[in-house]
């Protein structure tokens, strides 16, 4: 039976490019199901590589906007400081919604 873990991802933005009006971190959260860590960390892997391929991350810019597109925002690298994450395996019984496809 695969686990459920929570990922959250936070790009600390770098002071000195900063403007005053934004929030000194931008976040990206997710969800993976895994069956072994080793899995899970292949998605770390994957997450991180993504990041410094594209030389920055998407964030979404209003978490209670989710599905609209034009809620996402791309940061540069040049403006992150440091990546930190947060991680918290996920516990309980949850009904899939038949809608949605598994990724």
């Amino acid at each position: 039976m695969p686990s459920f873990t929570f990922v959250h991802f936070r790009a600390i933005l770098n002071d000195s490019r900063s403007e005053d009006l934004e929030p000194n971190c931008v976040s990206h959260k997710f969800t993976v199901s895994h069956d072994t860590q080793d899995q899970l960390r292949e998605v770390f892997n994957k997450a991180m590589a993504d990041v410094f391929t594209m030389q920055g991350m998407i964030y979404q810019k209003d978490e209670k906007k989710m599905n609209e597109l034009n809620n996402l925002a791309f940061l540069p690298m040049h403006r992150i400081a440091r990546i930190e994450y947060e991680v918290k395996g996920v516990t309980g019984q949850y009904e899939i919604d038949p809608g949605v496809k598994p990724s």
